[in-house]
């Protein structure tokens, strides 16, 4: 599933594409959480979801829980930060019922199918903080986070509701690597108080909006045992497979490279190369062995040639979706070379100063 111009588009393995939501004004960059069955997305304020190729349908909050009126809780379907799917179900965080926020915990842990029906209260969580949610198969992990203390990661078995597992570890942000594995990404300095970005089931995918680190990696066992360092990244990479793909900024340009390694010790592997406008990553997501990027690319204009809009290129192309099987050998894409740039008192005479 990806989104161009407001609009979010299914992508079958036939290649069909159906149109599953839109707005006609756009919308930023989606938030989406999916299974392999079922996904959720917030874009525009709203928060849709539902069965591909079915349309997606509006999710509402639905009536407070714990208390009356603006005393209670709400699923946090408007000022959601963090949220999961778990098979068909979604799994969320709460807000306060008129908005203000409660200095007290503790709050509740909602799921709802998204084949319908209400909301439940799967668990209370103590805290005051958004829960950080992680999820693969029928396994979720709900991290707790308090400021200048652990955070406490419960694994939880969505079929029956058990706890497999109750741990301490740094704040930071979740996901798994596989079902018995989870990924740890811990900001140096300042912890992140409150999640990053989404974890879908056996998946991640990856916005450009958020805070960069360094993050410290760590790979723990899901019964809270640490198995390895795996060192540092600019922002949390993805996990999938046992396999971490990370996005990082190339040393004196303006593009990005992304890597894969086989965890814990493997060798990093450069994959694709990023140097905008001539190509522009505009979101990423992983579910060994596919890695799926979302993209642009714009043609180099001849030697000496330039446009007063797109300088040395021409314009951009529509977003589109590169399918990569990382489980097959593939040499390095590299970034493509930038052509000469014109004179700037050339460009000065033709098209003016720069816009400020």
């Amino acid at each position: 599933m990806w989104y161009s111009d407001g609009v979010v588009r299914f992508l079958e393995r036939g290649g069909t594409r159906r149109r599953l939501s839109g707005s006609p004004a756009g919308f930023n960059a989606p938030q989406i959480a999916a299974s392999t069955t079922s996904v959720a997305l917030k874009a525009g304020g709203q928060l849709t979801g539902g069965e591909p190729p079915a349309p997606l349908a509006a999710i509402r909050p639905g009536r407070p829980v714990g208390g009356r009126e603006c005393r209670g809780w709400v699923p946090a379907t408007q000022n959601i930060s963090n949220f999961v799917v778990v098979q068909d179900q979604l799994v969320l965080g709460a807000s306060e019922a008129c908005g203000s926020p409660r200095s007290s915990a503790p709050q509740p842990l909602f799921i709802r199918s998204l084949r319908g029906g209400p909301w439940r209260v799967m668990r209370w969580l103590s805290t005051t903080a958004p829960p950080v949610l992680a999820s693969d198969g029928g396994l979720l992990a709900v991290g707790v986070q308090r400021a200048l203390e652990p955070m406490e990661v419960t694994v939880i078995d969505v079929h029956d509701g058990s706890s497999r597992a109750h741990f301490g570890v740094p704040d930071g942000v979740l996901s798994f690597a596989r079902k018995d594995r989870l990924v740890l990404s811990v900001a140096k300095g300042a912890q992140p108080f409150g999640p990053e970005i989404e974890s879908p089931e056996g998946s991640f995918t990856i916005g450009f909006g958020f805070r960069t680190g360094p993050y410290h990696v760590e790979l723990y066992s899901t019964d809270g045992h640490r198995v390895a360092s795996l060192g540092a990244s600019e922002r949390p990479p993805l996990a999938s497979g046992m396999h971490l793909v990370a996005v990082r900024r190339v040393a004196g340009a303006p593009g990005v490279d992304i890597s894969v390694r086989a965890l814990p010790y493997g060798p990093t592997k450069d994959v694709i190369g990023f140097n905008p406008p001539g190509r522009t990553l505009l979101g990423v997501a992983l579910r060994w062995p596919v890695l799926a990027l979302v993209m642009t690319t714009s043609n180099a204009l001849p030697n000496g040639e330039f446009s007063c809009r797109y300088g040395s290129y021409g314009p951009p192309s529509a977003p589109f979706v590169l399918s990569l099987n990382l489980a097959r050998p593939r040499p390095f894409l590299a970034a493509p070379i930038p052509p000469p740039q014109p004179d700037p008192r050339r460009v000065f005479a033709t098209c003016g100063p720069p816009p400020p």
